[in-house]
């Protein structure tokens, strides 16, 4: 049996706990590529043309925070402002945008 840190068994309890299917994460992360970035303004892209501007998933309240994996909760940032933003509350950023986004395509 795999034994996790405490944050990383946090986030896969919260992970499966959510409502949103499994393939939210790379649903929402193509459906975000090349709008911008809500932190630097950058164009999200695909790996291709810069691997520091591929779309993630950002909890604006971080899980390791209490904040949930739900709408609401998640913004899409590029990656670059994610490793910057790590474990911060950050505010909703994009993430009314993310809902209505994955309301339209779920």
């Amino acid at each position: 049996m795999k034994v996790y840190p405490k944050w990383q068994e946090i986030r896969i309890k919260e992970l499966k706990s959510s409502k949103l299917p499994f393939s939210f994460s790379y649903k929402i992360k193509i459906a975000f590529m090349h709008k911008e970035c809500p932190v630097c303004g950058c164009k999200m892209q695909n790996y291709e043309f810069s691997v520091n501007r591929l779309p993630t998933i950002q909890h604006c309240v971080p899980i390791s925070k209490g904040g949930k994996h739900k709408l609401g909760n998640i913004a899409v940032v590029c990656r670059s402002c994610n490793e910057i933003i790590k474990n911060k509350i950050t505010g909703k950023l994009n993430s009314d945008e993310v809902s209505r986004v994955w309301n339209a395509i779920k």
